[in-house]
């Protein structure tokens, strides 16, 4: 072992030297121990392997996957991690070359081959599975023993990467740069070298001991193949009978099966289909059977149709079928919660068979599992586990129960609230329950109970029975409602305000409901009853000074007692003097009495007491009111009215 000690003081040109000296004396050396400060700038260290990027007369300075594969083969350690291309850039600093990262660096390399100037033997073969062309999957890179696939497993993730490719490469049986090929079976079947795309020769078979990164060992026992529970075969209909075929070493040989893998009477059995699925370490087959006939029946594997992907052949088992008739009991949630399941018994020559019935299979949630029965609308039923006997298929339903709180609200009805409970059966959202008796409020009278507080309508009587709709499936009590009535009577009062007359009042009567007392109803006015002198009656008002109001014979509206009053407006008289005729000249002149523009009678008119005109005789002389602006009127009921003077004149 040559040792070369270097002093980083020493001038470029004695680095080179020495960097030469390093060239010349390996070929005569096992090995170079170089410290990590003297190997070259741009140089890749693999293994014991050295490449640099200055070509030599056999190295063209590229590093090829072919050249990473072959130093890789040098690397003391079989594990991925280890797999590590050492990379001093230039400037010295060091790299790991596949990921770029900096890396520790062993102070010294033991190096033994220089830009491939000669071939070392480091290949690490051991005893391996022969696997076969027909016998690796499609999408399957082979590199030496190890065989690496696109299926992923706990610590492949089926990403083939530089540093699997150099573990891998350790097992390739060759020592030069043209042994380090990567096999690849292409989907299409197709093989490749991967690293060229070119088509290759294969040999007859490759030994593999390691599948995507899993170690495999050498498969000396024979799949097992094992019959599913199936026993009877219903005459005339299609069932699967299944066959399960594992090998827990090299796994099983992925075969496509027919009817005549199988010995079997086929007058009495027939195989309408095969179907197959892997499973782990093995595969399942379907076999699809119906049965022409009642009886029993043998159906077995025959030899040499299963094998491992060693080469070892399963064994043959036998499996004893009966054509018959299998019968069932359904069982159904009845409105819970799961899916069907099925209780079945199987009959050959007989007529029945027995099954037992399980524990509840289901959930409700709020309700008490009651059993089961062929009813599914039954209150009792079936206990569990006990054992009933099939003729034909039948359904079992699940039964359920449970009870609710019906509260009887007083609704300001009853002096009191009552209370009764209702059991309810397999999700029912009706039920039906006896009114409890409840007494009165006073001057109320029971209408119904109903679901609503405030109904006016029918519904059911105290003491009879009543049905309870629409309660919802998971509530834990309803409430229902006495109802009940009264006549309600409104009144209505006139007020005179100021006037003269009897006081009158109108009533009307309504029908209220459930302690409620509100509501309205109506009431036809009368003519005014009142009178006022000096005043004219004008409407009827909410209040004694009412700007607004109701019409005489119109109709009110009152939701309570009520009380209206006459509104009065003032009254203008007036003595109107007229010309008896447009030719007189006479002082005499027609006298007439007027409200505003309303001419009315009157008995007599006065002027200080002396009568000057009177309904039979309707004139006044104009010099008896000259000087004067009212007179005194005397109206039909005797009321002494003044009136103002006006004089007609016609010009």
């Amino acid at each position: 072992m040559l040792y070369l000690i270097y002093n980083k003081k020493v001038s470029n040109l004695k680095k080179i030297f020495l960097v030469i000296l390093i060239f010349l004396f390996i070929p005569f050396v096992n090995a170079l121990t170089i410290s990590k400060d003297d190997v070259p700038e741009s140089s890749y260290i693999i293994g014991k392997y050295m490449f640099t990027r200055d070509k030599t007369s056999n190295y063209n300075g590229t590093l090829t996957t072919r050249r990473i594969m072959l130093a890789a083969k040098t690397i003391n350690s079989n594990y991925e991690s280890d797999m590590i291309i050492y990379y001093k850039k230039p400037g010295g600093d060091w790299i790991e070359a596949l990921t770029g990262e900096s890396l520790d660096v062993p102070n010294e390399f033991d190096i033994e081959v220089i830009n491939i100037d000669k071939t070392l033997d480091n290949s690490v073969l051991k005893s391996g599975i022969s696997y076969y062309d027909s016998t690796i999957s499609a999408s399957t890179y082979i590199i030496g023993q190890y065989m690496f696939t696109r299926n992923k497993n706990d610590i492949y993730n089926g990403t083939l990467t530089t540093r699997r490719i150099m573990l891998a490469s350790k097992t390739i049986n060759g020592n030069y740069e043209s042994d380090m090929i990567i096999y690849y079976k292409k989907p299409t079947g197709d093989w490749i070298e991967a690293l060229t795309g070119e088509s290759i020769s294969l040999p007859s078979s490759f030994e593999i001991t390691n599948i995507d990164l899993k170690e495999q060992i050498e498969d000396l026992n024979a799949p097992n193949c094992v019959f599913g529970d199936i026993s009877v075969i219903d005459v005339g209909t299609n069932q699967v009978l299944t066959m399960t075929c594992t090998d827990y070493e090299s796994g099983i040989m992925l075969n496509s099966l027919n009817s005549n893998a199988f010995s079997y009477d086929n007058t009495k059995l027939i195989i309408s289909s095969i179907s197959e699925r892997t499973i782990t370490n093995g595969i399942e087959y379907q076999i699809s059977l119906s049965a022409h006939e009642s009886g029993e029946f043998v159906f077995a594997l025959n030899p040499n149709k299963i094998k491992d992907n060693a080469g070892n052949s399963s064994n043959t088992p036998v499996k004893t079928l009966y054509g018959g008739r299998t019968l069932k009991a359904i069982l159904n949630s009845n409105n819970g919660t799961g899916d069907f399941e099925i209780r079945s018994c199987h009959i050959i020559t007989e007529t029945s068979c027995e099954v037992t019935l399980p524990s509840n299979l289901f959930t409700f949630n709020g309700w008490t599992f009651n059993g089961w029965s062929k009813s599914q609308n039954a209150t009792t039923g079936l206990n569990l586990g006990e054992v009933i006997t099939l003729e034909n298929d039948v359904n079992y339903y699940a039964l359920w129960n449970r009870t609710i709180d019906v509260i009887f609200d007083s609704n300001n009805c009853t002096t009191e609230s009552k209370s009764s409970t209702v059991t309810l059966y397999n999700g029912a959202t009706t039920a039906s329950i006896l009114v409890p008796e409840a007494p009165m409020r006073e001057n109320w009278a029971s209408l119904v109970v109903s679901d609503n507080a405030s109904s006016t309508t029918l519904g059911a009587i105290m003491g009879t029975t009543m049905t309870i709709n629409n309660i919802d499936l998971y509530a834990s009590s309803v409430t229902r409602y006495y109802n009940c009535s009264k006549y309600a009577t409104k009144t209505l009062t006139m007020n005179k305000n100021d006037g003269s007359g009897l006081i009158t009042s109108r009533s009307c009567s309504l029908v209220v409901y459930n302690g409620n007392t509100d509501g309205s109803c109506e009431i036809n006015l009368p003519g005014n009853p009142f009178e006022r002198n000096g005043w004219r009656f004008k409407f009827w008002g909410d209040e004694p000074t009412s700007e607004s109001g109701y019409l005489d014979s119109s109709t009110i509206s009152i939701a309570n007692d009520k009380t209206i009053y006459a509104i009065w407006e003032t009254l203008e008289f007036i003595v109107r003097l007229e010309p008896l005729d447009l030719l007189d000249a006479s002082p005499d002149k027609n006298v007439s009495v007027y409200i505003g523009d309303e001419k009315i009678e009157f008995l007599q008119i006065e002027k200080n007491g002396e009568i000057i005109a009177t309904n039979q005789n309707p004139t006044i002389s104009i010099d008896e009111v000259i000087g004067i602006n009212t007179l005194d009127v005397i109206l039909p009921n005797g009321d002494k009215v003044e009136a103002t003077i006006e004089i007609i004149t016609f010009d």
